[in-house]
């Protein structure tokens, strides 16, 4: 079966699903259970979670954005805050593991 767990293939159709009737963030939801119930190391299951959520988010604004609901405005002024913001982010990340070790 190509080394796909059923198992995870279930909990992603079940927070799809969730995702899908409440909005929530699907990283809230599909973490923990690839943490706590299957056992896998949080790095991986945080990294997974975030490339899944790139991807599925990158589809839905381009699906939102040819519907037309999509404030490009705000979105600007959203992107004028988030990307400094993440590279900043990530750039201290690295100076607090060169400072404090990779254990930080």
């Amino acid at each position: 079966m190509l080394g796909i767990s059923p198992e995870i293939v279930l909990f992603g159709l079940g927070v799809g699903i969730l995702i899908g009737l409440t909005g929530i963030g699907g990283g809230s939801l599909m973490t923990p259970l690839l943490i706590i119930v299957l056992g896998i190391h949080p790095v991986v299951a945080v990294g997974t979670d975030l490339t899944y959520g790139a991807i599925t988010k990158t589809l839905g604004g381009y699906k939102h954005l040819r519907k037309g609901t999509v404030d490009l405005g705000v979105s600007k002024w959203l992107a004028y805050g988030g990307v400094p913001g993440a590279l900043i982010g990530v750039l201290l990340v690295d100076r607090l593991h060169k400072v404090y070790g990779k254990s930080f």
